[in-house]
């Protein structure tokens, strides 16, 4: 029986299981998930034999997905869902949006949080991926998987270890993949809904995106997923390296479809506010180029007329000044960009998901050849 001490604890036990499931714990919950990925795998493992065991550790994509994956995926996810929700906030803040919006604006919010945390979604996902898993271990080639994944124990086609990775190991990691997934479709849904409102953009902002430069931001957010990414596709690329010998060559059209895959994901919701941008671009095109010209056509009549001269004194004038500031604004508008983010940001993101298979590459060039070379840009 349990005593009433012991159900004085259930309901905060429960509650702490709660916050650490639903997120409100990464790093305890990152740590469950990658010892419930990595150890029924690494014991089936152990028990099929010291070779079998110690292929499973030298598995460069098997290590990294559950190991470094998995963990970081689950830790990145509140710090990029604090990051949408502090430009939500700024485009309130910054009074963005217009007052008769601010009732929409704010439902699209709690739209987006409802969906998120809906349970039913979470479920389909996990659905979905264990039914590719089945899909695979009944259909997939065996010559595809790890030497250590094959055997006779399972469907006469995998070892007790290779089933553990197909139908438990791989799938939590592509489950956190897939939630990551829908948060960006989420976000996406959220700034096409924001594009349809009437906001309050400013064609001459010093930060050439109508005042929208701080949702570039959001790009910082998904760096540890297109790390996550990349390190899925550079642990095969490894495996591929070290253990087949294949050249490093033969995945160049891999390497253009994942930085295609990159831009589109983390770049693609933000193309959205493109309308907006255009429109408020060739607004204040109209706008501020018309009043500068009048600006101008006055400064030309005062000080460009035949019976004006300068002298000392002219300098020291603000009309000069003045003018000089207005055209730089309006100069401000015929840069303004289209979309809310630049060059900078496109490369940040690519070069952070090539890291893990740029580390794989040096791993495999000899060391005196990397010195090799080293000594000759030297001297």
């Amino acid at each position: 029986m349990i005593t009433s001490s012991e159900s004085d604890q259930l309901p905060s036990r429960r509650a702490r299981i709660r916050h650490i499931v639903e997120g409100e714990e990464p790093a305890t919950f990152a740590v469950v998930i990658m010892a419930a990925a990595w150890l029924p795998t690494a014991i089936l493992s152990a028990i099929d034999g010291p070779p079998t065991f110690h292929a499973f550790l030298v598995d460069v994509a098997a290590q990294s997905r559950l190991l470094v994956v998995i963990p970081l995926l689950i830790v990145a996810e509140p710090w990029i869902l604090q990051r949408w929700a502090a430009i939500a906030r700024h485009f309130l803040s910054a009074e963005l949006i217009a007052s008769e919006d601010q009732a929409s604006f704010q439902g699209a919010v709690a739209a987006f949080e409802r969906r998120r945390r809906l349970a039913v979604t979470h479920v389909v996902l996990a659905l979905l991926v264990y039914s590719m898993a089945v899909a695979a271990l009944t259909n997939l080639n065996v010559g595809i998987v790890p030497t250590w994944c094959s055997g006779s124990q399972v469907m006469n086609r995998f070892s007790f270890s290779g089933a553990s990775y197909l139908l438990i190991s791989l799938p939590m990691m592509m489950y956190l993949v897939l939630r990551w997934m829908w948060n960006i479709f989420l976000w996406s849904w959220f700034l096409y809904t924001v594009s349809r409102m009437n906001l309050r953009l400013v064609p001459a902002h010093p930060d050439l995106m109508g005042g929208l430069g701080f949702l570039e931001t959001s790009m910082q957010g998904f760096l540890p997923f297109v790390f996550c990414i990349g390190t899925i596709c550079a642990g095969g690329v490894a495996n591929s390296l070290l253990h087949h010998r294949q050249p490093l060559s033969a995945f160049r059209t891999d390497a253009l479809i994942l930085a295609a895959f990159v831009v589109v994901i983390c770049a693609g919701p933000l193309c959205i506010l493109f309308d907006p941008l255009h429109r408020t671009k060739r607004r204040g095109t109209f706008e501020y180029g018309k009043f500068a010209v009048g600006l101008g056509h006055e400064f030309e009549a005062k000080w460009l007329g035949s019976s004006c001269h300068a002298d000392q004194t002219t300098l020291e004038v603000p009309d000069f000044s003045s003018t000089t500031d207005l055209f730089s604004i309006t100069a401000n508008v015929r840069q303004m960009k289209l979309v809310p983010f630049g060059v900078h940001s496109l490369a940040r993101l690519i070069i952070v998901t090539f890291a893990p298979a740029i580390a794989v590459a040096l791993a495999t060039v000899p060391f005196d050849t990397i010195l090799d070379r080293v000594l000759k840009l030297l001297f």
